[in-house]
């Protein structure tokens, strides 16, 4: 899946869109596809024991989100 693969989707449908699993600070990209929601999230780390936690991402995403605020 791709950037451009989500704006494609975003222009087929006029419903809210929310992506789960971001986990850094690139949060600008789902803003810039038109995407309405994050669900900050590392899927339950089942797949990863070393990765890391949902609270250990929040203060970077917080950080980027606030500062795309109008």
């Amino acid at each position: 899946m791709s950037w451009d693969y989500i704006k494609r989707l975003r222009d087929q449908t006029k419903m809210k869109m929310v992506l789960k699993g971001i986990m850094t600070g690139g949060c600008q990209a789902p803003a810039e596809a038109g995407i309405d929601g994050i669900i900050v999230s590392n899927h339950g780390g089942r797949s990863e024991d070393g990765g890391g936690s949902t609270i250990e991402a929040l203060p970077e995403i917080i950080q980027v989100a606030g500062s795309m605020r109008s």
